[in-house]
């Protein structure tokens, strides 16, 4: 019976988007702007007011400066922007959903560092540990990660000031700029 059918459909269609939904709360995300230019609408989106940093580094030196982590794997990878009205998420490929996005996010171009704790029986579905935990601290090699810092468009120069004497402090040789998104353009 077809009322019976599409019963089962739904139903099936609820349990996958509650397996998703335990999913995430089982992941652990990092996620960088690929872009190739500095985006003036990443900064209102990531920073409140005008006082924030931006670290500008590469898909190579992301991937170096986190190998010594062993704790859990870490899965990097742009997200896939989708159409949901359109498109549907394959089944079978459990972390799918955790790098999928809707399209009206595509201008993020991001990248995700992605830890899936539930790999390697290694946490529960019934028995989340990390149920409750905001983060995990993944340790990295700041020398290798950070090609540049920059300070954001708006900030007061104080901040320049202040992250570059933190930058000097911690032995980091990486140059300290303030973005010139907010600077007139040449004429």
């Amino acid at each position: 019976d077809s009322e019976e059918t599409w019963a089962q459909i739904r139903d099936l269609e609820e349990k996958s988007r509650g397996f998703v939904k335990v999913q995430r709360q089982m992941s652990f995300a990092n996620s960088w702007c690929v872009s190739e230019h500095e985006s003036a609408a990443m900064w209102p989106l990531y920073i409140e007011g005008s006082e924030g940093i931006a670290v500008q580094s590469t898909y190579n030196h992301l991937v170096e400066c986190i190998k010594k982590y062993d704790e859990f794997n870490i899965f990097i990878g742009k997200i896939r922007y989708m159409d949901y009205n359109t498109e549907v998420i394959p089944v079978g490929q459990l972390l799918l959903p955790l790098i999928t996005k809707r399209k009206s996010f595509e201008h993020e171009i991001e990248l995700r560092a992605l830890i899936w704790t539930q790999q390697h029986g290694k946490n529960k579905i019934v028995d989340n540990k990390f149920a409750s935990t905001l983060g995990l601290s993944v340790p990295v090699d700041l020398d290798v990660l950070i090609e540049k810092i920059y300070v954001s468009p708006e900030a007061p120069d104080w901040l320049l000031i202040l992250i570059q004497a933190m930058v000097d402090r911690f032995q980091l040789d990486k140059p300290v700029k303030q973005s010139d998104l907010a600077s007139d353009p040449l004429y």
